[in-house]
């Protein structure tokens, strides 16, 4: 016959449950924090505005190992209005078809006018062709500002 577990017991043993998972989410956030301190080498790809979509050979190539985690600079032609407010598509254009990637609001240009946007790591396929559409929005009309293609290309080893 088993002895009926006491309360005391029970709860000694729940807390050292939860010692055990404090003890494991405190690893992984060290881990975590040690990686953020580590210096990165930020890789900065600018950007000019593109009057016309271009065809298949006329894009920007941007190296997928550049392209991976970077910083995207955004010129435009004319200082963007400060009354307006700013919003960013990234598509992935497919052949003929274009794939909403990612919508963001309430972007800001710096002192020059120009944009400046962080991607995440893996964000980009590698040999994917890309298209960005800054969009200005007033007094609840929108109106497209500018838009950049550029394609990222597989890194090619010379023999």
């Amino acid at each position: 016959e088993e002895e009926p577990v006491s309360s005391s017991a029970l709860r000694l043993r729940m807390w050292q449950v939860v010692a055990a998972l404090l003890l494991v989410v405190a690893v992984v956030l060290a881990h975590h924090l040690y990686q953020l301190s580590e210096p990165v080498n930020v890789r900065i790809v600018s950007l000019e505005p593109q009057s016309q979509p271009a065809e298949e050979g006329e894009v920007p190539l941007v190296e997928a190992e550049a392209a991976d985690g970077c910083v995207l600079i955004l010129s435009t032609r004319s200082g963007p209005d400060p009354s307006r407010q700013f919003e960013l598509e990234v598509d992935q254009l497919l052949g003929r078809q274009v794939h909403l990637l990612w919508r963001q609001a309430g972007l800001q240009p710096d002192r020059s006018g120009r944009f400046a946007l962080r991607l995440p790591g893996g964000f980009l396929e590698p040999e994917g062709r890309y298209r960005l559409r800054l969009i200005g929005r007033q007094a609840g009309a929108q109106a497209l500002i500018e838009q950049y293609q550029f394609q990222v290309a597989a890194r090619r080893e010379v023999p």
